[in-house]
C-alpha cells in the first residue's frame, strides 16, 4: 500500500464519505474545506445574526444504508427519521398546497389525485431497481456482465408498462415528466421540489 497522503478538497457529504472510507482503509487523508463549517449543502448556514437554515440537503432519505452501516454513522450523531417530509406551497390566491407521502391537500382535483396516486405506486414499484443499481460499483467497460444483467432482469420484470415507463422517465427533465403527469402546476412543481 502507497504511504502517500490522499487529499480530499470539499468537506460535503461526499467529501467527508470518501474521506472517512480511505481512513477506514488506513490511509492518510487531508480535507480541504473553504467553508468554516463542514457538511457542504447538508450544513445549515447562519445569514444573518439570528436567523439560520437547515443546509439544502437536510432530508437523510437518501443516505445508503450500507454507508451508514459501515461507517456507523447512527453512533456519531445521524439520526434517521424515514418519514417523507411534507412539501409546502403557499400561494397567494387560494388555498395552499401541500404533500405528504401518499396524501395530498384539498385543493387537487381529483385528475390530478388519481395522477398522483398512480405516480407514487409507480415510485414503489421501481424503488428497489433504483436503489440496487444505484448502491452497485460503476460497470467497468469489459468487466462482469451479471450485475447489469441482473439489473436488466429486475427492469424487465416489472413488466412492459412499468419498464417503458422507467425507460421514458430516465433521461426527462423532471419538470416535463412532472407536467406530463399533472394539470396543477404548483402541484407539478411542489413534487419536483425534492429533485431540485
Amino acid at each position: 500500500m502507497s504511504n502517500h497522503r490522499i487529499v480530499v478538497i470539499g468537506g460535503g457529504h461526499n467529501g467527508l464519505t470518501a474521506a472517512a472510507y480511505l481512513a477506514k482503509r488506513g490511509r492518510e487523508v487531508i480535507l480541504l474545506e473553504a467553508r468554516n463549517a463542514l457538511g457542504g449543502l447538508a450544513a445549515g448556514e447562519t445569514f444573518s445574526k439570528g436567523y439560520s437554515h437547515a443546509g439544502i440537503l437536510h432530508d437523510t432519505r437518501g443516505v445508503r444504508e450500507a454507508v451508514v452501516q459501515e461507517l456507523k454513522l447512527l453512533e456519531h450523531g445521524l439520526e434517521l427519521s424515514g418519514k417523507a417530509e411534507r412539501i409546502w406551497a403557499p400561494v397567494s390566491d387560494g388555498e395552499d398546497l401541500w404533500v405528504e407521502g401518499d396524501e395530498l391537500c384539498s385543493a387537487v382535483g381529483e385528475s390530478d389525485r388519481q395522477h398522483y396516486a398512480g405516480y407514487r405506486a409507480f415510485l414503489k414499484r421501481i424503488a428497489p431497481i433504483i436503489k440496487r443499481a444505484l448502491s452497485e460499483p460503476a460497470p467497468k467497460p469489459y468487466g462482469k456482465l451479471w450485475p447489469l444483467l441482473k439489473t436488466a432482469l429486475g427492469v424487465r420484470r416489472l413488466g412492459s408498462v412499468d419498464m417503458t415507463e422507467l425507460l421514458r422517465v430516465l433521461p426527462m427533465c423532471t419538470a416535463d415528466w412532472m407536467r406530463d403527469l399533472f394539470d396543477n402546476e404548483r402541484l407539478a412543481a411542489a413534487i419536483a421540489l425534492p429533485s431540485v
